[in-house]
């Protein structure tokens, strides 16, 4: 999870914060850090929970405006200047992860082991955080993405060359719930995603239910948005799920921060995710797990949503999976109240909350969260500001698009703006 003193914080606070970021952004210069640090910040001594978690922010979006400007700060030289962020064996996890990734957006990648030599407390979650990521990247792609990680070994079995009715062509990708094959279907000659989740022992009973979840989900639902289920079952002891197999790219390709998409092709896009989604919710499906890695665009250019992994009814039978405090979806397309693993508040809101910070990465060419409230790290201030009236990342569920009625006036707002 990103910086985990932001959780702590009220409504107001956040919302505090926000403006500050909105404004620290807006009216950046090389100089604005050490001037906020000394005047706009609460002062040291001055009670409340702010000044911290607005510091880290600050040096984040600071460290990658002056990388932006050729400028290549590490974090070592803001833990120099600010000693109240800590020291290497204290300093936030958080900070770390920036770093690297921003190292990574320059095309200047640290080594993992350079990073955990120099930051050892802090090692594992750092590492937990770089796989988590790779994992993210290699959802629908084969072999790894994270070049500096040594590779894991894969949990669960290899597939045969054939398997049941299924000949297998090749793996497509390994994410955190299983591997994707492409296979070929010999009953009905024609080709297909095959699905097998990953179960640990320990928690198989849940994990297999949960993926039976995904595919009576996706079963209920034909929208030319959505990625259809063919088949599920078992055999010879694993679990299971076919779809339809979709040629092309993932929205993910299409986020570059040098030449983002025009504001009428993202419009357009979003609009029909958007319609997707109202498909879904009005059978009673959540996705929970929405993310360009998630999202293809076909030969014909039509986004399809992918991997219902996370996906459950909202009635009350399937509610109690989720109840038990674990925080379920990728942090970075989070909302709110999932973050904050509060299973009776995930709803429909939570997918419009992911849906809005997708149009903010395709407008911007960058991906910050609600949990990093970093979501305002962009020079580009009027499309950021398009995205806050779509009224997709308010905090509160309650503010955002969540009837059928009012996701429609948002789906004709984009219709206009496209």
């Amino acid at each position: 999870m990103a910086n985990p003193k932001l959780l702590e914080l009220c409504d107001p606070d956040r919302e505090t914060l926000e403006s500050w970021l909105v404004d620290f952004d807006a009216a950046w210069r090389d100089d604005a850090l050490a001037e906020w640090v000394a005047q706009r910040l609460p002062a040291p001594d001055q009670p409340g929970p702010l000044r911290l978690p607005a510091l880290i922010e600050l040096v984040k979006i600071d460290m990658e405006r002056q990388w932006q400007h050729g400028r290549r700060l590490s974090l070592g030289s803001y833990l120099e200047r600010y000693p109240e962020l800590g020291t290497a064996a204290t300093v936030a996890a958080d900070l770390i992860f920036a770093e690297y990734q921003i190292r990574r957006q320059f095309d200047e990648p640290v080594e993992v082991s350079a990073l955990t030599s120099r930051y050892p407390r802090q090692a594992a979650e750092l590492v937990r955080r770089i796989q988590c990521e790779a994992a993210e990247r290699d959802t629908s792609r084969a072999g790894p993405t994270a070049e500096t990680l040594a590779p894991e070994p894969q949990p669960g079995k290899t597939l045969p060359d054939t398997f049941g009715r299924y000949r297998i062509i090749r793996k497509l990708g390994q994410g955190g719930m299983g591997a994707v094959y492409l296979a070929h279907d010999t009953q009905l000659d024609r080709q297909v995603a095959l699905k097998v989740p990953n179960f640990a022992a320990s928690e198989r009973g849940e994990m297999v239910e949960r993926f039976l979840r995904e595919a009576r989900a996706m079963a209920t639902i034909r929208h030319p948005n959505l990625c259809p289920v063919y088949d599920v079952g078992e055999i010879d002891g694993m679990q299971y799920l076919t779809m339809a197999y979709i040629e092309g790219r993932l929205l993910s390709e299409f986020v570059r921060p040098d030449q983002p998409p025009s504001e009428r092709q993202t419009a357009t896009l979003i609009r029909k995710l958007a319609l997707a989604l109202q498909e879904m919710h009005t059978r009673g499906i959540v996705h929970r797990d929405l993310k360009p890695t998630n999202i293809f665009i076909d030969q014909r250019g039509e986004p399809v949503i992918l991997d219902f992994g996370l996906a459950r009814r909202t009635e009350r039978r399937d509610v109690a999976l989720t109840q038990n405090g674990e925080v379920l979806g990728s942090p970075a397309y989070m909302a709110p109240e999932q973050a904050r693993s509060q299973a009776a508040n995930v709803g429909p809101c939570s997918d419009i909350y992911s849906l809005g910070v997708i149009l903010y990465e395709l407008l911007t060419g960058s991906c910050h969260s609600w949990a990093a409230l970093s979501i305002w790290n962009s020079p580009r201030t009027e499309r950021r500001k398009k995205v806050r009236r779509a009224d997709c990342t308010t905090s509160s569920p309650s503010t955002r698009p969540a009837s059928r009625r009012s996701r429609h006036c948002s789906a004709s707002r984009l219709r206009r703006w496209a």
